[in-house]
Parts: C-alpha cells; structure tokens; sequence
C-alpha cells in the first residue's frame, strides 16, 4: 500500500502503541499527499496528480537521515476539480466535502499530539481550500503548524 513512500515512513505501518510511545511527537511532521482524479490530456492516466505526488514524498522520504521524523499519510487521490467535470472520468468533491475530510484527518493527527502538518498538493484546483483549512486549524490550534503546499509553485498562506 505505500508504493513509493518507504515502508519505515508510512504512517498506517505503525502501530497505537508506537505512536503512543513515540518522543517528541510535536516535532514529527505529517505529511498528507493530495491530488485529484481528471483528465492530463490525451496521452496521460487520471491519476497523474496523485502519482506526481506520492512519487516526489516518496523520494524525498527515502533520502532523509533516520533521525529526522517524518511520516506520510496515505494519498488522498481525490481533489476539488470541478474545471475538468466536462472530461468523462473525473472524481471531484465539493469544496464542503475536501474541507471536512482535511479538517478531519487535521484534527485526528492533532489530538494523536502532532503539532506539524503538511498539504503535499499537486492540483492546480484546490490550494485555496487548503490555505482556508490551514487558517481554520491555525485558528483553532495555536500550536498546530499546517503547511499548504502547491508542487510546482509554493503558496505562501497567510494565518
């Protein structure tokens, strides 16, 4: 199930003890892969977003010191991406649904005592709603640092 992320570094491996025991658990980042299903052209699978994404965490993941704690969420493949909804084959949620589903995961890693989260986005469709989500959880948790993050242009979010 973590294709490339490293097996050591997938969140879903470890087990309640092991988060239960982990130190410094407010110094460990989350990271939480996103992208969405719709169409990349003629020439491109659906899941190019998603594939992009879990491929560059992955990579990333594999390289860093063992020190260095850092794990990923599963993907999550489905987007805001309504632009694409004329291409057959498109998964989009609304806007209400991806905010929720991100508040949730949020804040299920926050009462686990993590106190850092990263949105690893690659569509183009749904960084606001991730600069939303993180200024919510900022809002609500003055402790919790959530990064929005957009491959192939980071954007700055504003708390």
């Amino acid at each position: 199930m973590h294709n490339w992320i490293p097996p050591d570094r997938f969140f879903p491996y470890l087990t309640w003890q092991q988060i239960a025991q982990m130190p410094d658990k407010e110094k460990v980042v989350i990271v939480q892969p996103l992208g969405s299903i719709e169409q990349h052209g003629y020439h491109l699978p659906l899941i190019v977003d998603i594939a992009i994404s879990t491929a560059i965490i992955g990579k990333t993941l594999a390289q860093l010191p063992s020190e260095i704690a850092v794990f990923s969420l599963p993907p999550l493949p489905y987007g805001k991406a309504t632009e694409h909804l004329d291409f057959p084959g498109t998964i989009s949620l609304s806007t209400n649904t991806l905010s929720s589903i991100l508040l949730d995961i949020s804040h299920s890693i926050y009462r686990s005592g993590f106190r850092k989260l990263i949105l690893w986005n690659s569509h183009g469709g749904q960084p606001q709603i991730l600069e939303l989500v993180a200024r919510d959880l900022r809002n609500e948790y003055r402790d919790f640092l959530v990064f929005p993050f957009l491959l192939g242009g980071y954007r700055r979010c504003e708390f």
